[in-house]
């Protein structure tokens, strides 16, 4: 027997000198046109060992239980026992396998997330080095592993070689895009952007397959989810759970061997409460599925109703199309193995045969001596001589044989088959004969095609309808809701290209000269409508398993919209204030610009406030600094015009910060001959205009280089976003802008306004800014933006306005900006009628602490005073209403260091050493820095 098999098997060397005498095997005899079939059936002893699935020279006389749980570790499962059978004997295997049960099943995705977190980190280069190496210990175990699924799910050993053969291909497929796969680089409409599509790992991949393809369906998808960056589950069909242990093995071995962890293929045997499981976890990223349209259905469902990714492999109804000018002895030998092969138990089995009229008579009566060669050679797919394999269960034989009932009682005319082969040694053969079914030309008219038809039955029948022209043929094979694969035999270049276009076959795979089975690994593979649109193995299956972004990137100091959108508030309001003649021209002796008009630039996010263009050859006095690129950070530069700036700021809103920035601007002035200017830069609250007396809705001017010229009054030059806004808006307007906005707003006031007012006049010697509260965008971009050469902090006694000091003061320190000191305002309150000065806020205790704590003056103190509130409500400021006020009063008083900064050539006035560097100020020196 041995010898006999050594000289007649298919099987690889390697297998047959495994093959130990106590390998028990039987003849199983059967009357199949008077010919006896050898088929082998075997404790499948030698092939489990190879694959490490029982112990050598094991001498157990009880079935041995295999742990068909694997999640980091081999666990025997608390769920059901399976008990996998031979399908051409009907006979156990002689191994059962536990299955998990619905807590083993969480169990498993939680340690394949945990795997994952780590592995999602390794470069895509490594992750094809190990998968690699799983390649090679496939090809290692090549030969016994088709041996186990042909055992297992009953396919013939050379169908079964070449299951094993598409996981190994698609590892090279893998390792190769593991240094190639990326998004790609897509042009901007903006200048100085670019758009990227960045792929990242996904997270879990789920992957439940079927019977017919224990191995491959799973090779298919773990290798594309392992090269990009994601752990694997797999729940494999109960029929075949054999095959999925073995498989998982040889993946865990190599993984554990590169210290990777092993639950990044995970392992969950069991039916259909452990694929439900996968299906309504949230932590399955994306669930694979493979198997019966209707159970599709039932998953893609579950898993969209969590908003879970699906990807669905289900029924193919796959017909093959023969042209007049076809090669017949091709299309021949395409029809046999579609729908032959692996006794039609393929997605890609062909299932309908259409055949152009003039050639039906000659190629049916060449298909059916085809089919009566073909129909003896049914066996064992471990027999050398076998070509027509079992059907994988006995419920499959009883679809196969309700389906000829069906066909017949509906007018189908069986030309071959319709019948279980006998077996005499086993009454529940799930042996059947291929089977011809012809139709006529029934099948042409699709509304009344018989419902048999229009159904996928996992078995060697094959539907025969004819048409006289390809439109009727095409027509003929969309009639179906299925759309996985077809072909077309023809030599017409015509009939090519009309076969493939939009109004040919709607299928996923749309073959000509080729038949609808045997798919390669190089393209994606997958149908269409019923069939689930998933799309797996080679081409971009892979995209399917990445988490997609779309990153524009911006490298410029622009920010354009797309589409040429235009959307600016602040700048809309401006233009329509100087159609208005609101905004008013210099008098200036230089030749005079055109106005803002209708005529006049729009606005945009690069110019918030809405200035014209630059003339050619005058350009503006100002403009904002370009980003240094290589640090993502402006470049510092000074003020066009100014000498020194000294910041107003404060920690939080509403503790009177403009009021004390305008009053300290308005006293240096009265004070001293310095040129100080006040800038607002309060972009959402601009209050300086009113408390400057400049809130009748006067605008600014413009210079010939189409700059600001700031507004004077009290001997201040003042600029404020509150200048631009019309005067029919304010003063409800709001400035409703995001922060690029702001900042380019922040940079115009900062750069596109020239302080030397009328041309010929000098700038300024001090430049005060009340910055807006807090540490946010516009406080922190202007101490990246500008030399700031000090910093004032306001604030009020109050616990909570202390807190946000402490932010103020780190925010400065760490952009290198001098404090020189803080300013308590409503320190006390004033009384009118007792003129006593009580503190509302009880004891200054917390406050001195905090200022000594961080080494910061206590710079002067302002009550609560009803004279300053009505100063200010006025436009006159107590500094100007009030020109001595009484010694409480910050204001006016040159004995308070924050006036020491202004007192030129004061030799007895020093607040410390490096505040003096910064901010004394000489008459003498050039105005221009």
């Amino acid at each position: 027997m041995l010898t006999m098999l050594v000289r007649k098997t298919r099987l690889p060397s390697s297998v047959i000198k495994t093959l130990r005498t106590d390998y028990a095997y039987r003849h199983i005899s059967r009357s199949l046109g008077g010919q006896q079939i050898r088929s082998i059936a075997s404790n499948a002893k030698p092939i489990l060992e190879q694959l490490d699935l029982i112990p050598s020279r094991t001498t157990a006389q009880e079935p041995l239980v295999l742990p068909g749980v694997y999640d980091g570790q081999w666990k025997q499962g608390k769920g059901e026992i399976l008990r996998p059978i031979d399908p051409a004997t009907g006979q156990p295997i002689g191994l059962q396998v536990s299955c998990a049960d619905e807590t083993q099943t969480l169990e498993a995705i939680t340690n394949a997330r945990k795997a994952f977190k780590t592995w999602r980190n390794v470069p895509g280069p490594k992750r094809g080095e190990i998968l690699k190496d799983f390649n090679t210990e496939l090809v290692r175990l090549k030969d016994p592993l088709a041996g186990l699924i042909t055992l297992e799910m009953g396919k013939i050993t050379t169908e079964s070689l070449g299951e094993v053969e598409e996981v190994i291909q698609i590892c090279d497929f893998g390792l190769g895009l593991s240094r190639i796969f990326g998004g790609k680089i897509i042009a901007s409409e903006r200048v100085g952007h670019i758009i990227k599509e960045i792929p990242n790992p996904l997270g879990l991949v789920g992957v439940i397959t079927a019977f017919n393809f224990p191995c491959a369906v799973y090779g298919w998808n773990f290798a594309l989810s392992f090269i990009t960056g994601n752990a694997t589950i797999w729940k494999p069909s109960p029929t075949t759970p054999l095959t999925a242990i073995a498989m998982n093995k040889i993946i865990t071995r190599v993984l554990e061997s590169h210290g990777v962890p092993g639950a990044l293929s995970s392992l969950v045997c069991g039916g259909s409460s452990v694929g439900g499981k996968l299906a309504t976890e949230k932590g399955v990223d994306l669930l694979s599925f493979t198997g019966s349209e209707h159970v599709g259905k039932l998953v893609g469902e579950t898993v969209q109703a969590r908003f879970g990714k699906v990807l669905l492999e289900l029924g193919g109804n796959n017909a093959l199309v023969v042209m007049p000018s076809a090669s017949i002895d091709l299309a021949l030998r395409a029809t046999v193995f579609g729908a032959v092969g692996t006794a039609g138990q393929r997605c890609t089995t062909t299932r309908r045969l259409f055949l152009h009229e003039s050639i039906s008579d000659e190629f049916l009566k060449k298909l059916k001596k085809s089919y009566e060669q073909v129909t003896p050679r049914a066996g064992h797919g471990l027999e050398p001589s076998t070509l027509v394999c079992a059907l994988h269960t006995s419920q499959a034989v009883q679809s196969y044989l309700d389906c000829i009932e069906e066909c017949e009682a509906a007018g189908g005319k069986v030309l071959h088959g319709g019948r279980r082969l006998d077996d005499h040694q086993n009454q529940n053969s799930q042996f059947v004969e291929p089977t011809i079914i012809d139709w006529g030309d029934r099948l042409k008219d699709t509304s009344s095609i018989p419902e048999i038809v229009r159904k996928e039955v996992f078995a060697p029948i094959l539907h025969v309808g004819r048409f006289s022209k390809l439109e009727e043929a095409v027509e003929m094979t969309n009639s179906v809701d299925q759309a996985l694969s077809s072909s077309l035999f023809s030599t017409d270049i015509g009939d090519v290209f009309y076969w493939t276009g939009p109004n040919g076959s709607r299928c996923g795979i749309v073959n000509v000269n080729a038949g609808t089975s045997g798919a390669e690994i190089g393209a994606g593979f997958g149908g269409n409508f019923h069939t689930g649109w998933g799309r797996e193995s080679g081409g971009d299956a892979w995209k399917q398993y990445c988490r997609w972004s779309s990153c524009t990137i911006n490298f410029s100091d622009q920010m354009p919209l797309a589409q040429g959108i235009n959307f600016s508030i602040y700048a809309g309001m401006c233009v329509e204030k100087l159609r208005s003649l609101h905004c008013r021209r210099s008098s200036s002796s230089l030749p005079r610009i055109q106005t803002f008009s209708s005529s006049s630039p729009s606005c945009s996010h690069d110019n918030p406030l809405g200035l014209p263009a630059q003339q050619a050859g005058l350009p503006r006095s100002g403009s904002p600094p370009r980003l240094n690129i290589s640090r993502s950070l402006p470049t510092k530069r000074d003020i066009p015009n100014v000498r020194k700036v000294l910041v107003v700021a404060s920690g939080k809103g509403g503790v009177g910060k403009s009021t004390i920035a305008v009053n300290l601007a308005v006293q240096i002035r009265n004070q001293s001959d310095l040129r100080v200017g006040l800038l607002d830069l309060d972009i959402f609250g601009p209050s300086v205009p009113k408390l400057m007396g400049l809130d009748e809705g006067l605008s600014p001017e413009l210079t010939d280089q189409n700059a600001l010229i700031p507004l004077r009054n009290h001997g201040i030059s003042c600029m404020s976003i509150g200048f631009l806004i019309p005067a029919s808006d304010s003063p409800d307007s709001v400035v409703a802008w995001r922060g690029m906005m702001v900042m380019k707003a922040v940079q115009q006031l900062l750069f596109d306004v020239d302080w030397r007012g009328r041309a010929g006049q000098e700038g300024l010697d001090l430049l005060v800014i009340d910055m807006p509260p807090g540490t946010g965008d516009v406080a922190l971009s202007l101490g990246q933006l500008v030399n700031i050469d000090g910093a004032v902090i306001v604030t009020t006694p109050q616990d909570i306005a202390l807190i946000d000091v402490t932010k103020g003061v780190n925010m400065f320190r760490k952009l290198n900006i001098p404090i020189i000191g803080s300013i308590l305002n409503m320190s006390s309150f004033r009384c009118t009628n007792c003129d006593q000065n009580h503190e509302i806020f009880g004891p200054m205790t917390n406050f001195k602490r905090v200022l000594e704590s961080h080494r910061v003056e206590l710079l002067g103190q302002v009550p609560l005073d009803l004279q300053i509130s009505k100063s200010s409500d006025s436009g006159q400021p107590i500094s100007i209403s009030k020109p001595t006020p009484s010694p409480h009063h910050l204001f006016g008083n040159q004995q308070n260091p924050v006036l020491k900064l202004t007192a030129v050539g004061n030799p007895f006035i020093e607040i410390s050493s490096k505040c003096l560097d910064h901010l004394s100020l000489d008459r003498s020196k050039n105005t221009q820095k």
